[in-house]
């Protein structure tokens, strides 16, 4: 467990730092202007396991995501409102 470690804000949010892969999470809607949109189930997305060789371990990057989803959840909470963003329910979300 990781325990008084500081996660940083941006670094474990790509699923790329545990060697997975998602495609799909935008796509072209002008190929002239190439204006691209933020896929949220427009298209298909694909997700494949182990593509690239790992920068950390799963585990860590799963425990990171955890440790994010506790603290959205608290701050949000502190700010009067409840949102459920916990690991599991992005990777629904996909």
């Amino acid at each position: 467990m990781l325990t008084g470690v500081k996660v940083p804000s941006e670094g474990f949010k790509n699923e790329k730092y545990k060697g997975d892969l998602l495609l799909g999470k935008s796509f072209t809607v002008a190929p002239i202007t190439h204006k691209r949109l933020e896929n949220f189930g427009e298209k298909n997305k694909y997700y494949i396991n182990d593509h690239n060789e790992p920068i950390i371990q799963k585990e860590i990057f799963e425990q990171a995501q955890n440790i994010m989803a506790k603290r959205s959840t608290r701050r949000s909470i502190e700010k009067g409102t409840k949102r459920e963003n916990t690991a599991e329910n992005m990777l629904l979300a996909v």
